[in-house]
């Protein structure tokens, strides 16, 4: 049910909030993060903006029932399987509520891994060229730069 500004249930900040519908917007972001998708990954397997995608899963946006089975489709998965699990007469449990949490850490430890992971190849690249460059360092000079270096040197020694 869409509420305008004003009614119960309408948060001026987010938008309508229907506690329904953000536990299933909950359920298919748990699912989809499951999955390894990203909401763009989800939006375009299941023929679906990006845009609708995330407020779908704000529970800021109504769908359809074809749209349900559209996002279940693209996860692998059932639309029961996306609704809350009865509070409010519906269907079966994705994932057990105790779990949400605990898959949700998990999420965000797996996302600071592949961040550090990305630090990480970043610097074993700087490395890599730090031993370039050394190794150019260490190489003997030609003649002629020797010879300026030197010269440089003697002229130093005579100033002081």
């Amino acid at each position: 049910m869409f509420k305008m500004p004003g009614q119960a249930g309408f948060d001026d900040k987010d938008g309508p909030k229907d506690p329904y519908l953000v536990e299933i917007g909950e359920n298919i972001a748990i699912a989809r993060q499951t999955k390894g998708m990203t909401r763009q990954q989800l939006a375009e397997a299941a023929d679906l903006t990006a845009l609708s995608t995330t407020l779908i899963e704000a529970g800021m946006r109504n769908m359809s029932i074809n749209t349900l089975r559209k996002i279940a489709e693209a996860l692998k998965t059932t639309p029961a399987a996306l609704l809350p699990d009865g509070k409010n007469g519906a269907g079966a449990v994705l994932i057990a509520p105790d779990m949400k949490d605990a898959i949700r850490v998990s999420n965000s430890i797996i996302a600071n891994v592949k961040e550090m992971a990305t630090v990480a190849k970043g610097l074993q690249e700087l490395v890599v060229r730090a031993e370039q460059v050394q190794g150019s360092l260490e190489k003997p000079q030609p003649p002629e730069v020797d010879k300026e270096a030197n010269k440089a040197r003697r002229q130093l020694r005579k100033k002081s």
